[in-house]
């Protein structure tokens, strides 16, 4: 039976929950082992609950130290990408030919010679007088 997009969203938030609940479980556990062991050695309360702040402060320095990481190699291949080629899909590492520069004198023969489709004018895109 196919589950509606209701269903599926409930049974998704039912898992957040349950992942949810085992972590701040395991995480309480934990910190309450270390207010043990500071109690037992005389040391202030407070300082047991520093294992878990600095456990914290890690991982969420971790995700935002990967995500940058992440988001700079991609943004590092699209450069590469969009860079690495010219209007001529000619690598930037090759020498382009003479006729590529675009100050270059050309002749009005090289100048028509350029075949645009247009419905006016013989091969090379000269007019003729003799229709």
């Amino acid at each position: 039976m196919h589950k509606t997009q209701h269903e599926k969203a409930w049974q998704r938030g039912v898992y957040a929950a349950t992942f949810w609940k085992k972590i701040k479980k395991i995480a309480s556990a934990g910190d309450q082992r270390c207010v043990a062991f500071t109690k037992q050695h005389g040391l202030p309360v407070w300082v047991g609950h520093i294992p878990l702040t600095i456990i914290l402060l890690l991982l969420f320095a971790g995700a935002v130290i990967g995500g940058m990481i992440f988001s700079s190699c991609i943004v590092i291949v699209c450069l590469l990408y969009f860079f690495g080629k010219t209007k001529t899909d000619v690598p930037l590492w090759e020498t382009k030919d003479d006729n590529d520069d675009p100050f270059a004198e050309r002749t009005y023969e090289q100048l028509n010679a350029i075949d645009d489709g247009a419905p006016y004018g013989e091969s090379y895109g000269t007019w003729s007088d003799s229709d």
